[in-house]
């Protein structure tokens, strides 16, 4: 009778067995620390620069641009003086409560209009880095934005989209 049959052997490993169950082990716990410490890192990308050009394009982007940055009074900017009524603090920290979670992108996807006004489609795409396990989730949403020049300066007549 071999000792594997033997009453209480059943359970008893071989080292073989027992050296690959603390490698699998081993493997495991470097896996969840490496998850669990890069959670909260992001790309550490730094931001863009604001556009310079005169276009409606650019006037929007540099919206998004200073939501990003939570750069209000810049974002403040950005708007003719007949529209700055429309903006006030507690709109600013909305606006920047959704944009400033996470990091974002945007793609112009059409401009129209003429010399005095336009509209300017644009994409925009936001990450979060608070699924499970630190994984990123992605949503898109596309806006028009509606822009005019006051002065000679593209400036936006509205404030920029939330939701």
């Amino acid at each position: 009778m071999s000792d594997t049959t033997a009453p209480g052997r059943f359970w008893q490993l071989d080292r073989f067995t027992i050296s690959l169950l603390v490698l699998i082990g081993t493997l495991f716990l470097v896996a969840l620390v490496s998850v669990v410490a890069n959670r909260d890192r992001t790309n550490a990308e730094a931001l863009p620069l604001y556009r310079t050009d005169n276009s409606p394009e650019a006037v929007v982007y540099n919206g998004y641009l200073a939501l990003q940055r939570g750069e209000m009074d810049q974002y403040e900017k950005l708007f003719a003086p007949e529209h700055w009524v429309e903006l006030t603090e507690k709109d600013g920290e909305i606006l920047y409560g959704y944009y400033g979670g996470g990091t974002f992108g945007l793609k112009v996807v059409d401009a129209a209009g003429d010399d005095s006004a336009a509209v300017v489609t644009v994409a925009v795409y936001r990450t979060d880095n608070r699924g499970f396990f630190g994984l990123r989730s992605l949503q898109a949403d596309q806006w028009t934005v509606a822009v005019e020049q006051v002065d000679g300066q593209w400036k936006l007549a509205e404030r920029l989209p939330q939701t």
